[in-house]
């Protein structure tokens, strides 16, 4: 993993959606590297107002983007790269509104985490997610990640952009806040990074079952 850039903003999750309807004029909602920057102009211009917590992430991996993508889109196995999960079970059959409860290990505060799968595009490599219920300080949580080909460091390689809102917790502030989710994003990210070496060097990708 090369690098990072991170930064935060604070809005109302009702203006974002407002603002979003305004962009779909200039950018077509699956087209993630042109949403990008465009979300990142609304949150500025919006961030002043709210007591909301947006965080977008870039991070550029020298790999390839179809190994990266494999774990990434398990929303039934997100253990398989996230640190901090224990284990997760899917209700149902997994689709698009498919819902998971994810266990989390000690050393955060939460126990479990329901999310919902919102969208998963095997073709754009993109996927978002929705935290709808469990015992954690996340409200009104929902991210989404695509992954976009580049030439890192002279190779082909993987830029990996997440992004999300979320509420700022009562008793918390926003630099707390904001502290507390970047480090979890890195630790995930970092760990994304290792275990896409590991596949990538047994020459192995996860299977991938399109929904």
């Amino acid at each position: 993993m090369s690098s990072y850039a991170v930064h935060g903003f604070f809005l109302s999750q009702v203006a974002i959606e407002k603002e979003l309807k305004q962009a779909s004029f200039f950018c077509n909602k699956y087209d993630s590297y042109l949403l990008e920057p465009v979300l990142s102009a609304i949150v500025t211009k919006l961030a002043s107002n709210y007591n909301i917590l947006f965080l977008n992430t870039t991070t550029k991996y020298t790999l390839k983007g179809d190994v990266v993508w494999s774990l990434v889109r398990r929303f039934d196995q997100p253990q398989k790269y996230k640190p901090f999960v224990s284990r997760c079970v899917v209700q149902g059959n997994l689709k698009i509104g498919s819902l998971r409860v994810v266990d989390v290990k000690s050393g955060l505060p939460a126990t479990t985490i329901t999310e919902r799968l919102e969208l998963v595009d095997d073709d754009e490599h993109l996927l978002s997610i929705k935290i709808i219920g469990g015992d954690h300080r996340l409200r009104n949580y929902s991210s989404i990640i695509s992954l976009h080909p580049e030439i890192v460091d002279g190779r082909p390689g993987t830029v990996v952009i997440e992004s999300f809102v979320v509420d700022v917790p009562d008793g918390n502030t926003k630099d707390e806040t904001c502290y507390f989710v970047e480090a979890v994003i890195q630790c995930n990210l970092k760990s994304l990074c290792d275990v896409s070496e590991r596949l990538a060097a047994q020459d192995h990708t996860e299977p991938i079952d399109r929904l």
